[in-house]
């Protein structure tokens, strides 16, 4: 096992070049790692999005859900609260596949 030193001098305990790339090296692709990774990680322990209390914003974010849609999401739930995810099928321009693609990612909560 090598050891590091700071004050050692140059070619005692101090790493050499070729051993500084390759640490550096393995550093970076850890970080690209966490970087491209952490965001499926915190997906993965996120929250379901409640439709009956979710803004705009928060709808319009959702796979298949623009501003358009999340708008309308809105406006139907003003008229009367969603008691199940399917009853986003009352929304124009949700059918069964974006129902499909939302299940796993949304919830219905007590209508506020």
């Amino acid at each position: 096992m090598q050891t590091f030193s700071l004050s050692a001098p140059r070619g005692a305990l101090a790493p050499t070049g070729t051993t500084r790339r390759r640490a550096m090296r393995v550093l970076v692709v850890a970080m690209l790692g966490l970087m491209l990774a952490g965001p499926g990680l915190a997906l993965a322990g996120a929250t379901k999005v409640d439709v009956n209390t979710a803004s705009v914003e928060q709808l319009a974010a959702l796979p298949g859900i623009g501003a358009t849609k999340a708008a309308a999401i809105v406006e139907e739930r003003k008229r009367k609260a969603f008691g199940s995810v399917d009853d986003l099928e009352r929304v124009t321009g949700i059918g069964p596949k974006t129902l499909s693609e939302l299940r796993s990612q949304v919830r219905v909560g007590s209508g506020r």
